[in-house]
């Protein structure tokens, strides 16, 4: 279970935190804001989506692991731009209700067959 979370931890280190990071700081300014759009729409919540599906196995154990990375979400953005927009919270909190409904879901249709 200890190395599940430190995988979680450093997946999430890198695609949250690490990514946005790189993104900014080795992209001019048309790129890098066309990179962030793609990463805001598809790429986080991708990831979102699939990390829900590793947390249906064990829900009761692992419900934290979205809202863990969503404060990643949020430390990257701070990180990244150098300040942090009451939207990105929005996003946070979508991305969270992206992974539990994936959670669910996934949880459904393996009860199912």
């Amino acid at each position: 279970m200890k190395k599940r979370v430190i995988n979680i931890v450093i997946i999430s280190f890198i695609v949250l935190i690490l990514l946005p990071f790189l993104v900014v700081h080795l992209t001019n300014d048309c790129a890098g804001m066309l990179v962030s759009f793609v990463m805001f729409f598809s790429i986080n919540p991708i990831y979102f989506s699939v990390l829900g599906v590793c947390c249906s196995g064990n829900f009761k154990k692992l419900w934290w692991y979205p809202l863990v990375s969503a404060v990643f979400f949020l430390l990257g953005i701070l990180v990244a731009f150098g300040s942090s927009d009451k939207a990105f919270i929005g996003y946070a909190g979508v991305y969270i209700i992206i992974s539990y409904i994936s959670t669910f879901a996934t949880r459904f249709f393996n009860r199912k067959h």
